[in-house]
């Protein structure tokens, strides 16, 4: 395992300190993280980022964007990959798109097990793990274990974005995920709530009304040193990629966030 971050986190800390992406990308590194998950949409304006990430003596960690295969948008999908491969991406989140009610679920599900079927399929051919994370809404047909459960049985080849954060956002316990889940962990973005307002920091609404708040990973309600564990247990050995959900101080997020996981796994 190795400590990640959210390479818009990066992006942040520059604007809010006032530092070039070099000297972000320096003082996040000074902190301890050793990798950087990036969207296509920072890839794109950013260029020079996997440069930028090796200089520092960082890893690409994962690649992630959005694709609607619910709409049968494969090319976009296609897309992606192609460009987690160019920067020598390891696995690449997509978010394949969603039902338009809780009623099309399984049709929408259905859809997507067979746009990722191929994606999945061209992945190997390319060294590049395709993953798909729990995702934060309700008519998502792969947000809860039940969901994830269905969609791996019918697409070979699908690998897991473990999202401890989002878990909470559609009242799952993460928890009471199993360790045959666990192991089809690829990639892992750790992530933390607040019940406690925070009016200058980002905010979400849960499923059930409870409006979260950003919080450094460790300081929230989630679990995630349980989760830490549990992945140990399976034997995890890819990134654990804070995500952070609008910190209006990412310098102190980041280094609350990262001190949390190294006393949970000492020798990271």
């Amino acid at each position: 395992m190795y400590i990640s971050v959210f390479f818009s986190h990066i992006l942040e800390l520059a604007q809010k300190e006032g530092l070039s992406l070099e000297a972000a990308l320096e003082g996040v590194r000074e902190l301890g993280y050793v990798g950087a998950e990036c969207s296509e949409r920072e890839l794109l304006s950013h260029p020079d980022a996997p440069a930028l990430l090796k200089a520092q003596g960082m890893r690409l960690a994962a690649v992630h964007g959005s694709a609607d295969l619910v709409k049968g948008d494969f090319e976009s999908a296609a897309a992606l990959l192609e460009l987690a491969a160019s920067v020598g991406a390891p696995n690449l989140l997509i978010v394949p798109g969603r039902a338009e009610t809780v009623d099309t679920k399984q049709a929408a599900l259905e859809r997507i097990s067979e746009g990722l079927f191929r994606l999945c399929k061209r992945g190997r051919e390319l060294g590049v793990g395709v993953t798909v994370e729990n995702f934060s809404s309700v008519l998502a047909p792969y947000s809860t274990e039940e969901d994830l459960r269905a969609l791996f049985d019918m697409t070979d080849g699908l690998f897991w974005t473990l999202d401890s954060g989002n878990f909470r956002c559609v009242c799952a316990d993460p928890l009471n995920t199993s360790a045959v889940l666990i192991s089809r962990a690829a990639n892992v973005h750790l992530k933390d709530w607040s019940l406690t307002p925070h009016p200058s920091d980002g905010s979400f609404l849960a499923s059930d009304g409870t409006r979260l708040y950003c919080s450094a990973v460790g300081d929230g309600i989630m679990p995630n040193a349980e989760i830490l564990r549990l992945l140990t247990a399976v034997g995890y050995g890819g990134p654990l990629t804070v995500e952070l959900h609008g910190p209006s101080d990412p310098l102190t997020c980041l280094k609350a966030s990262r001190e949390f996981i190294v006393r949970q796994l000492p020798k990271y």
